[in-house]
């Protein structure tokens, strides 16, 4: 690849594999060149679908093998967070948030938006990530869990069984965080 800007015409066409045989590829060239990496990121924060999601694809499983790479990022992610109107963009945002440390002055926010989407017609795979971001932010803050633990109970019967499985180990996490601080 000679150029960011080839890559993002590849994001565009779609004429690219991601996955498979191909991931350890991007994951190496996302890696190793800054630009790249960087457009790439601005790619994922754009409106242009669907290349906006294919580079937030990219960003978050390349940041899953090399988590440094988002280290600067993540209070850009926080700010975007709550404009999201795409269902891919959400659920790769979140999922990548589940694996920082969100800055306190964005811990309202990113909570905030994360309990609208659980209250709304969201994608299991978006909700789960949700739940798992509240989860983290209720270590600090024991009143969220007990909010999570209702949201979890109340939309039980009508979700996925991929929400009742993240759902059923949160449960179980949170009982287990509730015996922790004592409150038995």
């Amino acid at each position: 690849m000679e150029s960011p800007e080839e890559m993002i015409e590849l994001l565009r066409g779609g004429f690219v594999n991601f996955g498979g045989s191909q991931s350890g590829f991007w994951h190496e060239a996302l890696h190793s060149n800054a630009a790249l990496f960087n457009r790439c990121l601005e790619a994922a924060f754009s409106d242009e679908l669907p290349t906006a999601w294919r580079a937030c694809y990219l960003i978050d499983n390349t940041t899953e093998k090399y988590p440094e790479l988002l280290e600067p990022h993540i209070e850009k992610f926080c700010e975007r967070l709550p404009s999201l109107s795409n269902s891919s963009q959400k659920r790769h945002f979140a999922r990548m948030l589940t694996r920082c440390v969100i800055p306190e002055e964005w811990l309202g926010t990113v909570v905030n938006t994360c309990f609208e989407w659980l209250y709304s017609q969201e994608p299991a795979a978006v909700k789960v990530h949700c739940m798992q971001i509240i989860f983290h932010a209720g270590k600090k803050e024991p009143d969220l869990l007990q909010e999570l633990k209702a949201i979890i109970e109340e939309q039980w019967e009508m979700e996925s069984k991929g929400f009742r499985s993240r759902g059923g180990k949160l449960l179980a996490a949170i009982e287990d965080q509730r015996k922790m601080n004592g409150n038995s």
